[in-house]
């Protein structure tokens, strides 16, 4: 641990000497569980849930005439037991109108208002119930490891495309140019933002077939006439793995900011249909369309609201002749959030309804997480009260927790 971070300090000092422009930051948070508990029978108060924290330091560089840069971060995630992370990449870009960027690739993701930009703090990581995943899956927020070139041919209009050349299994080719993204996005003056994205994906194909194996089956002893072992060799049956489920997707979305006060994003999330399998085995499958939007309104300094929905249609699947129908599910959040200069006090709030085509009964499920915020010399206090039903089990249940955090930039 030691070495590493004088071997950063040694790459700082280089990189001050061969870039005209360098910089770096760092920062901390934890997050604890005081106590949580249900309303199950013979449930216990526990407290603690493993310790959460994570801390990053990061170098940024940029040359004298800001045609080439980098940027290193490395952290340590005390959440799954002290694993490091690293985080970096390198650009180049000779005119305004065309870059490179090789390394970690965080440019094509837009998710103005939702995402981590809902709650724009350390909340997700320390008392936000949901974490990061209350957007609903309509807004694209890939972040691959690859390469990306982006174009800028007129003001207003850039095109990107990544290619993702790590974290898919094998290096064969056609795996990795499977997966490219493409994205175009064009800033409308004095309106906002639109934007298109694609990501390929390897679509739809049967699980591969293992062949069984030959194995010697022993004869009853009790029917057995001889003394020795009696049997035969038996092979046992092929069994075939998970198909592969891989379709590709477009992401469309419009980013509003011409009205005063309020932000709005709009989206939907197109996933191609594609089918596997032969004869009576043969499986369609249509995946929902995923809609939704984010929205935040500044009434006053002192007092916001911000809102998030989503809905899922139209998915299904068919096996043979036989069709079935995916839920119909709908997702809404809402954030209120007051300044009271000695704190901030935020009540978030959400549901989840998911309707069954036929059969099975709806779901209906609901959370309430107050939590406030003390912000003072770059660093930031959380605590929060989370309460929320869980029909995980043939019963609801309701549960609770009350998580505190810390969190500090430098």
């Amino acid at each position: 641990m030691k070495k590493f971070f004088i071997a950063l300090l040694a790459l700082a000092l280089v990189a001050g000497n061969a870039f005209a422009e360098l910089s770096w930051a760092g920062y901390a948070l934890n997050a604890v569980t005081l106590a949580a508990g249900s309303t199950e029978d013979n449930s216990d108060i526990t407290a603690g849930n493993g310790l959460y924290g994570l801390g990053r330091i990061q170098v940024t560089a940029t040359n004298d005439d800001g045609t080439f840069g980098a940027y290193v971060r490395t952290g340590v995630n005390t959440g799954s037991g002290g694993d490091w992370g690293y985080r970096s990449y390198a650009w180049w870009k000779p005119i305004s109108q065309f870059s490179v960027k090789v390394g970690f690739i965080g440019d094509l993701a837009i998710h103005y208002v939702v995402n981590w930009a809902f709650h724009s703090s350390g909340a997700p990581d320390t008392v936000a119930y949901g974490g990061w995943g209350r957007a609903g899956g309509w807004s694209f927020d890939g972040e691959p490891t690859g390469a990306l070139v982006t174009l800028a041919p007129i003001e207003g209009l850039s095109v990107k495309i990544a290619v993702p050349y790590a974290g898919y299994p094998g290096p064969e080719a056609a795996e990795i140019y499977n997966h490219i993204i493409g994205q175009v996005t064009y800033d409308i003056a004095n309106v906002g933002q639109i934007g298109v994205t694609y990501q390929s994906g390897a679509g739809y194909r049967e699980g591969a077939t293992t062949p069984g194996d030959w194995e010697w089956v022993r004869k009853d002893p009790a029917t057995s006439t001889v003394d020795v072992d009696e049997g035969e060799w038996k092979k046992s049956a092929d069994t075939t793995g998970d198909p592969t489920k891989d379709p590709g997707k477009v992401f469309a979305q419009f980013h509003l900011t011409s009205v005063d006060k309020l932000d709005l994003n709009v989206g939907l999330k197109y996933t191609f249909a594609g089918e596997y399998g032969e004869d009576a085995a043969k499986k369609s499958v249509t995946p929902p369309i995923v809609a939704g939007f984010g929205a935040a309104y500044a009434v006053s300094d002192t007092f916001g609201v911000k809102a998030c929905f989503h809905a899922d249609f139209a998915g299904s699947s068919k096996t043979g002749s036989v069709e079935t129908k995916d839920p119909f599910k709908l997702g809404f959040d809402l954030l209120p959030y007051f300044d009271l200069s000695v704190c901030k006090v935020f009540v978030f709030m959400g549901v989840d309804v998911a309707i069954p085509d036929e059969g099975d009964d709806s779901t209906f499920d609901w959370f309430f997480n107050p939590y406030i915020t003390k912000s003072a010399g770059g660093g930031t206090v959380y605590a929060g009260l989370q309460v929320y039903s869980d029909n995980s089990g043939a019963d609801t249940i309701i549960k609770w927790a009350i998580p505190v955090g810390l969190d500090y930039s430098f």
